[in-house]
């Protein structure tokens, strides 16, 4: 009997050690498909004397359905912390810092978790002022 145990006990860790295994991995992989959506929101979003433009060939579907991939969780803030652009997704999630680049995990109103990429971006026009970006996807959706 105290082998059984001992056996059921190795395959609950076991168990254990894969589930952490696979949410460690997931993780990495959610955390690089944004850093490959920061990269892409960093080449198609211009800013030009204090006005945002999203720059993408309207007529190519994929470019097309990055563009609204990067819009769907997404913060625009000028230096001085005045909301330029935000979808309604991301004004749903609950309170953050915004100003700093960092990572989080933050919910809506219905539990749904996001994760949240954010930093500094420059203007593209001769004064390269600060600009405060965030974006992010569900959690949760592979």
């Amino acid at each position: 009997m105290l082998k059984n145990g001992r056996c059921e006990l190795k395959k609950v860790a076991l168990t254990l050690c894969f589930a952490l295994l696979f949410v460690l991995l997931a993780g990495g992989v959610m955390a690089a498909r944004l850093n490959h959506d920061w990269a892409a929101m960093k080449g198609m979003l211009r800013i030009n004397h204090g006005m945002p433009e999203w720059y993408f060939d309207r007529d190519d579907p994929e470019q097309s359905r990055t563009a609204a991939r990067l819009q769907r969780v997404y913060l625009l803030t000028d230096g001085k912390g005045s909301v330029l652009q935000e979808s309604d997704v991301y004004a749903a999630l609950d309170d953050d810092n915004p100003g700093q680049a960092t990572w989080s995990i933050r919910r809506d109103t219905r539990g749904a978790a996001y994760l949240i990429r954010s930093g500094v971006v420059y203007s593209n026009d001769r004064s390269h002022d600060p600009y405060f970006v965030a974006i992010g996807r569900p959690l949760g959706r592979w």
